[in-house]
C-alpha cells in the first residue's frame, strides 16, 4: 500500500521529519492530490514509482547536500534548516540487489568506505538497516559487526 494512503498511522506522533523508504515521487504524490501534513519533501531514486524521501514540517528546510553521488541510490544526504540551526540527517535504504555484494547494507558500507559521507556530532543517520549478526559469514561483504565498526569509524 502506497504511504499516501497509510500515513495517518504515523501522524498522530506528529513527527518533525520522517524517512520513508518505498515512498512515491513528490510528482506522483501531488497528481495523486495526497494531502500529506508535512509540506516539505527531498526523494531520491532511479524508480519513479518508489524511492527514498525525507518528509518534514513546514517550518523546516530540506536540501539534498552537495555529497549525494546517485550511484549510491540508497543514500539521501541531506541538511536540515532549523530556525536555531542546520544540522545533517544521512537517510539510507537498504534492500537486495542482483549483486550479492551489493546487496542491504553492503551498499551502504561501500558509500562510507570511499569517504563520500562523514558524520559529525549533529549527525542524524536514518535507516532500515535490514542486517542481522545471524547472517554473518567470513565472506560476507557487509554483515551487522562490520557495519557498526564502519560507522562508528565515520565520526
Amino acid at each position: 500500500m502506497a504511504f499516501r494512503n497509510k500515513f495517518s498511522a504515523v501522524e498522530s506522533y506528529s513527527p518533525d521529519i520522517l524517512v520513508i523508504q518505498e515512498s512515491e515521487n513528490p510528482q506522483d504524490l501531488l497528481d495523486k492530490k495526497a494531502n500529506l501534513p508535512w509540506d516539505k519533501q527531498v526523494w531520491i531514486w532511479d524508480n519513479l514509482a518508489k524511492g527514498l524521501s525525507v518528509f518534514a514540517r513546514s517550518d523546516l528546510s530540506l536540501q539534498i547536500r552537495a555529497c549525494y553521488r546517485p550511484e549510491h541510490r540508497f543514500v539521501a544526504p541531506v541538511k536540515v534548516g532549523t530556525s536555531a540551526g542546520n544540522f545533517d540527517l544521512l537517510a539510507l535504504w537498504t534492500q537486495a540487489e542482483k549483486r550479492q555484494s551489493e546487496s542491504y547494507v553492503a551498499h551502504s558500507i561501500n558509500a562510507f568506505e570511499r569517504g563520500d559521507y562523514r558524520l559529525n556530532p549533529f549527525s542524524i543517520l536514518a535507516s532500515d538497516f535490514n542486517s542481522s549478526q545471524v547472517w554473518t559469514t567470513d565472506y560476507h561483504i557487509a554483515d551487522t559487526g562490520k557495519s557498526a565498526s564502519k560507522l562508528s569509524s565515520c565520526a
